[in-house]
């Protein structure tokens, strides 16, 4: 990757192309700017103290928000906020599905959230998302024993995210090895 001091400038860009650039460069007045990741050099933008705009982009988009969550749970009132278990299974979603379908039917009322979220060659994660903590603690058991899975924590999340991002990187970096050898 290279560094952004390091790129050469473009003079070649016709106007427009640079008055388009300067205008995705542009900041609400006011804003503040913050950089919660230091792996990063996406800043996030703070406007009015309650807008905050983030990349479009979902990996990059994830990291900030972790890095912002400091200055962000604040500003949720302590009855609004959501909660979520995240509960790991190896079974296929396709058999899974008859319970976690009884499973909302029988939460929805609630206001407890039931989603499946299949993962490539990595089994299903399964998330009751809620504003009652305690209640969402009393169905882990349950849905563990009903899709044959585990309880998952954020720590387990942040690490198995940094250790995909790193095998990305390292494929990445055979690749590059791969082309500058022929």
């Amino acid at each position: 990757m290279q560094r952004l001091g390091l790129r050469k400038f473009d003079n070649t860009a016709t106007d427009e192309a640079t008055i388009a650039r300067k205008r995705m460069a542009l900041f609400p007045e006011n804003a503040e700017v913050f950089f919660p990741a230091h792996d990063l050099w996406v800043p996030v933008v703070v406007a009015n103290r309650n807008v905050f705009i983030l990349p479009g982009v979902p990996r990059l988009f994830t990291t900030l928000l972790s890095g912002l969550r400091p200055l962000i749970e604040p500003c949720v009132p302590p009855g609004r906020r959501q909660h979520r278990v995240i509960i790991a299974t190896e079974e296929p979603e396709s058999v899974i599905a008859p319970y976690l379908t009884h499973l909302q039917q029988k939460v929805a009322e609630e206001g407890i959230k039931v989603g499946s979220y299949p993962k490539w060659n990595d089994g299903v994660k399964v998330s009751l998302l809620g504003r009652n903590k305690e209640r969402l603690e009393e169905l882990v058991k349950e849905v563990e024993e009903g899709i044959k899975g585990v309880r998952r924590n954020d720590e387990d999340e942040e690490r198995e995210e940094r250790e995909r991002r790193q095998r990305e990187i390292e494929e990445i970096k055979k690749g590059a090895q791969r082309i500058k050898t022929q």
